[in-house]
């Protein structure tokens, strides 16, 4: 037999179909092919047909089935209340760079339109003063003007 079936030493898991090593030294002694002897968890018994849902194993002197263990949902991430504060805080910051007038000198902004962000800078540097700010993440510019300042 040219072949042998494998499987894993801790598991007893099906490995696979492994070719089997020719003994080159034996072989030109025997003057015909002399395979290497069978390696440890190693068989020439041929395995059943896989069947979906289960796991072919070695059991002692036999392949069987052993249903496959499906792995557990892993449980959702849930952020600590530090780390929601750290990230909407972050947010925050971003927010309020992102309209600095530092940032906007190349934008063309009237008086008023001036006063607006100065309003909404400070919405901004007070979001952290509510209470449980750190539950959702402040406005942004455009949420803030229609909520704050609705047209018409």
């Amino acid at each position: 037999m040219d072949h042998y079936y494998s499987w894993d030493e801790e598991s007893k898991k099906l490995q696979g179909r492994q070719e089997r090593q020719v003994d080159p030294l034996e072989t030109q002694i025997a003057g015909h092919t002399v395979y290497c002897g069978l390696p440890q968890n190693a068989t020439f018994e041929e395995p059943p047909e896989e069947q979906e849902g289960y796991d072919i194993v070695w059991a002692e002197d036999h392949w069987e089935y052993q249903e496959k263990k499906k792995d557990p949902e892993p449980e959702p991430y849930v952020p600590t209340e530090e780390e929601k504060r750290q990230n909407v805080r972050s947010y925050r910051n971003y927010l309020l760079q992102s309209t600095d007038f530092s940032q906007l000198d190349d934008v063309p902004l009237d008086e008023d339109e001036k006063a607006m962000y100065r309003e909404y800078r400070q919405y901004l540097r007070d979001y952290t003063n509510g209470e449980e700010w750190w539950e959702e993440n402040p406005q942004t510019y455009d949420e803030w003007l229609v909520a704050h300042h609705p047209v018409g």
